[in-house]
């Protein structure tokens, strides 16, 4: 796939949004009462950044609920809310409603993955990171960068713990890892820590260049 620069300027990323999703904001420290003023904020600083023409790439845990032909339809019409086209990369909690890409396309997502792609020939984008999940350390491949979602803010939390509580963190959650969300080689695109709004990426591809 190749995109020119114009066109990336349009171009966005998020993770782990978790929409309806009211223990999300307890287990991710989200400053937010309910699930309702967490959906109505979201919405509108995605809104606020993302326009009708834009693309966004959503990397997986869009929303939580039950494969009900009522939250089916609420959950249709807060796509339709969203600006831009929304392509979607399914995540685990995605998995768990439906694993079927029909019923996502159905939803009303662009395009849908059920697995990472190769993006713009160097970008991988993916729900878990590459690094924790399947062990591929892509320090070795120094062209090839890694997008990812999953962790949400677990990183900046990990460090505030003890060892024994690292050490048992470690054992109940091993696919979290706890690289910086920010390198070289890799960038977590989790909602927590890009403001609750989905990032351009080409700011992406300055901050990785950067780190």
């Amino acid at each position: 796939m190749t995109i020119s620069n114009n066109v990336s300027k349009n171009i966005f990323l998020i993770s782990d949004t978790h929409l309806h999703h009211a223990n999300i904001i307890k287990y991710c420290h989200r400053p937010y009462k309910t699930a309702e003023e967490m959906d109505t904020d979201i919405i509108q600083k995605w809104n606020s950044v993302v326009g009708p023409n834009d693309i966004v790439w959503h990397l997986g845990d869009f929303a939580f609920f039950k494969r009900t032909k009522e939250q089916c339809e609420t959950n249709k019409e807060l796509i339709r809310m969203l600006n831009g086209t929304i392509h979607l990369v399914l995540g685990n909690h995605d998995r768990h409603v439906d694993n079927r890409l029909l019923f996502w396309y159905n939803m009303g997502f662009g395009k849908v993955y059920d697995k990472p792609l190769l993006f713009m020939d160097n970008y991988i984008l993916s729900h878990e990171p590459l690094l924790t999940k399947n062990k591929i350390d892509l320090t070795y491949h120094p062209k090839l960068k890694n997008i990812h979602g999953h962790v949400h803010n677990s990183n900046a939390d990990y460090y505030l713990m003890t060892k024994e509580e690292q050490e048992k963190f470690d054992e109940e959650h091993p696919d979290f890892g706890h690289t910086p969300d920010i390198t070289k080689h890799s960038f977590n695109v989790s909602i927590e820590v890009i403001d609750y709004r989905p990032i351009p990426f080409e700011l992406v591809v300055e901050k990785m260049k950067n780190a």
